[in-house]
């Protein structure tokens, strides 16, 4: 029916706004299916609310790269924050006093090794996890996180690993463990956000800004809706119809058991 496709496109079309620092950011279905999706799959509606919803709610702009809906194939859609929305959000807490991150190493001795940073010598050293600690103030002890690189290295279906963590992976080792020591240590502003290194994600994302697209143009761009013919049976046709034809078409309606003819409509 009409209105039901009416109501259809208003959802699609409604536009969701908040603030994030300064900017005014607008989101709405068609806007993040034409500039916010990563990858070759189609993001179904409930992704595209839930992207929506997690970006209003936790105070992120998407345009600014911040957050990241990704989606390839038929596979589930997945939603990333970039490491640099972590720390800021971690940043703006009066209680944030710094951190400390680095690489877990099987050195030449066969000793465990904390490292800071992400160096070491690929011929020479085992790289075997990351780690983290996030200072707060008044707090006596650091949020610590150790991590293993067996459970987190990201693998393609076949079991090799990917891309990004066969070329990086001292360097993405240590940002999963900088990512779940930040949440353990301010969890009310980075509950249920996830980096890429942490969900797997093998593609090198983006992460220069874009400009916020005109939402009345886009509005504006959205095709009609088309209401659903009339059934044939109700439909009068013209005179000039009749005019060309030489015999008067018949109309059929359907029955449950039998076709019934109708006779020629007349008109006075």
């Amino acid at each position: 029916m009409q209105v039901q496709n009416n109501l259809r496109r208003n959802s699609k079309s409604q536009i969701i706004s908040y603030k994030v620092g300064n900017d005014d950011v607008k989101l709405s279905s068609d806007i993040v299916r034409q500039y916010l999706v990563n990858g070759n799959g189609e993001v179904t509606d409930q992704e595209v609310t839930y992207f929506i919803h997690l970006c209003r709610g936790m105070g992120l702009n998407p345009f600014l790269k911040e957050a990241y809906l990704i989606k390839y194939g038929s596979s589930p859609a997945t939603t990333v924050v970039s490491k640099e929305a972590f720390l800021k959000r971690a940043e703006r807490s009066e209680s944030f006093d710094g951190f400390e991150a680095g690489i877990i190493i099987l050195n030449q001795n066969g000793e465990l090794e904390y490292r800071k940073g992400s160096f070491y010598m690929k011929n020479r050293e085992e790289l075997v996890g990351g780690w983290c600690e996030v200072y707060k103030k008044n707090c006596s002890h650091p949020y610590r996180s150790d991590v293993s690189l067996d459970e987190y290295i990201g693998r393609k279906s076949d079991g090799s690993v990917n891309s990004m963590w066969s070329t990086k992976m001292a360097t993405m080792i240590r940002k999963v463990a900088m990512s779940q020591a930040l949440r353990e240590a301010f969890p009310d502003a980075l509950n249920q956000l996830f980096t890429e290194e942490e969900m797997n994600v093998d593609v090198q994302l983006d992460s220069t800004p874009i400009e916020q697209p005109d939402v009345q143009a886009i509005s504006q761009s959205e095709p009609q809706v088309i209401p659903q013919s009339i059934p044939q049976q109700t439909q009068i046709p013209q005179e000039p119809y009749y005019q060309e034809r030489q015999t008067a078409p018949q109309f059929v309606q359907q029955q449950p058991q039998q076709e019934v003819m109708m006779e020629r409509p007349s008109f006075v």
